[in-house]
């Protein structure tokens, strides 16, 4: 699990972990992106590493996925009418 993998950064009083957090995150939804990691482990680690300001990311992952639907059915319904 990713979030195991940075808890030695976290534990190590001398690293700040939240300046990590970002690389973490590209590397989670890179994850999710290649269906590497399952939503709900996705969501796990945001949570650990946002609290409750994870909702923005949570956001942001719901509205990318919509979009990406949406094109994928715009694109399948003009070859379908082609």
């Amino acid at each position: 699990m990713i979030l195991n993998s940075w808890l030695s950064v976290a534990e190590d009083p001398s690293m700040n972990p939240a300046e990590h957090f970002y690389v973490y995150l590209l590397d989670l939804v890179e994850k999710v992106f290649d269906c590497e990691l399952e939503q709900n482990t996705f969501e796990e680690n945001i949570r650990f590493m946002f609290g409750t300001r994870a909702f923005v990311v949570f956001t942001l992952d719901k509205l990318c996925a919509a979009i990406c639907k949406q094109v994928i059915s715009f694109l399948l319904n003009i070859l379908v009418h082609h």
